[in-house]
């Protein structure tokens, strides 16, 4: 069995020095809120073997040379299957530089030695088959997430970079492979739980990872074979629908989205969208293809209570869209990869509850009309209306 790492001994230290904070308060030492990269999911046990209950686990690492607090954060987990997100609001404790913590679904009081915290049932069970995993501050901002698609038995998920640091791994960078048979943590699982991750070796990439440990420059891992990125030109990607101010019942940070409409086969990595403030870029080792005619949904939130009973988000949207405008002073948001701009519109009004689209025969852009069906019906109808992932409607 292993050690406590520095983090578990930073915290003893800590203690011994009265600077233990309460629950709620922010740590002291830390320098604000930790921001996108600060801190990193590193490794994910979804199968343990045996019972899965009580043996499941997450860990997060700080790259960086400066004390971290979680105040202010929290893990979500979102299966591919449900799409229902869970979320666990975290404690407020330091992290100190180049430690790591372990999270474990286990009641707070009753933790493994390999586990830090305890997240007891907050997130549910870690499928066996494929979700995202993320940390987040409690107002959405984007820290860290990871997708996994398949799992084996008694070995963990562990995160890897060929090209640069394995402790200051970027998402760009990130590669993703099975803990190797000889990381035995207890009497029957594989993994590094508090500790740094071993090298990814051949045989242990899994599925939709590429075998090799490398991503050339310009291709993406299509089922872990790496091929050309097929790179949309101007005219084959388009902005389709913004929901740009969503109804009174929901709020912008969780209900905002953005509908693509690709014209042509296309992958989307390395898209970015950008509004005259602030931009996202898609960023991803895997293949993000789109086929021709399909619509690409990317949405501020997975959780149909939150997002509006979205259908099959594609992409978690991590650029909020300002719905400030006047007539004399429009907004905007463009789509381009690199310096090619592909699309761009602007809206110089909002209007609440209603998508702006595009026509789908005349390309002219505007608010639904309010015979357009509402999409959330979930809720009761809050008052959305638009068409996501569906066809859209012609302009009055």
């Amino acid at each position: 069995m292993k050690q406590k790492s520095g983090w578990w001994c930073g915290v003893v230290c800590c203690a011994l020095l009265a600077c233990e904070t309460k629950e709620g308060e922010e740590a002291p030492g830390a320098l604000g809120m930790v921001e996108e990269g600060q801190l990193l999911i590193v490794e994910v046990m979804a199968d343990p073997q045996g019972v899965d209950t009580g043996k499941e686990w997450i860990e997060i690492h700080n790259p960086t040379d400066m004390v971290l607090s979680l105040g202010g954060l929290e893990l979500f987990l979102t299966p591919d299957t449900s799409g229902k997100e869970k979320r666990f609001l975290l404690p407020s404790r330091e992290i100190p530089p180049g430690a790591y913590v372990t999270f474990g679904d286990n009641p707070p009081g009753n933790l493994p030695l390999h586990i830090d915290i305890g997240y007891d049932r907050a997130l549910g069970a870690l499928p066996n088959t494929s979700a995202t995993v993320g940390l987040r501050t409690t107002g959405g901002a984007h820290i860290d997430s990871m997708h996994y698609s398949s799992s084996r038995a008694g070995r963990s998920l562990s995160r890897h970079c060929l090209h640069v640091d394995s402790q200051q791994c970027p998402t760009e960078e990130a590669l993703w492979c099975f803990a190797e048979t000889d990381t035995l943590y207890d009497s029957e699982n594989r993994g590094s739980p508090q500790q740094p991750n071993a090298a990814c070796k051949k045989d242990s990439a899994p599925p939709g990872e590429n075998p090799d440990g490398t991503v050339p420059e310009g291709t993406c891992l299509d089922n872990g074979v790496p091929r050309n990125i097929r790179v949309p030109q101007p005219g084959q990607l388009l902005l389709n629908e913004l929901m740009i101010d969503p109804g009174t019942e929901l709020k912008d940070e969780n209900a905002e989205w953005v509908e693509l409409w690709a014209l042509a086969d296309v992958d989307l990595n390395n898209l970015v969208l950008a509004t005259g403030t602030s931009s996202q870029k898609i960023v991803s080792a895997n293949c993000i293809p789109v086929k021709a005619d399909a619509y690409f949904l990317l949405a501020r939130s997975f959780e149909l209570e939150t997002n509006g009973c979205l259908p099959e988000v594609d992409w978690r949207q991590t650029l909020p869209l300002p719905n400030g405008a006047t007539v004399t002073k429009p907004l905007s948001l463009t789509l381009r990869v690199g310096d090619d701009i592909l699309d761009s519109v602007s809206y110089p009004t909002v209007q609440t509850g209603r998508s702006y689209q595009r026509d789908p025969d005349t390309h002219a852009w505007c608010y639904v009309p309010t015979r357009t069906p509402f999409y959330d019906t979930c809720l009761g109808n809050s008052g959305n209306r638009g068409t996501p992932k569906g066809d859209n409607v012609s302009c009055p």
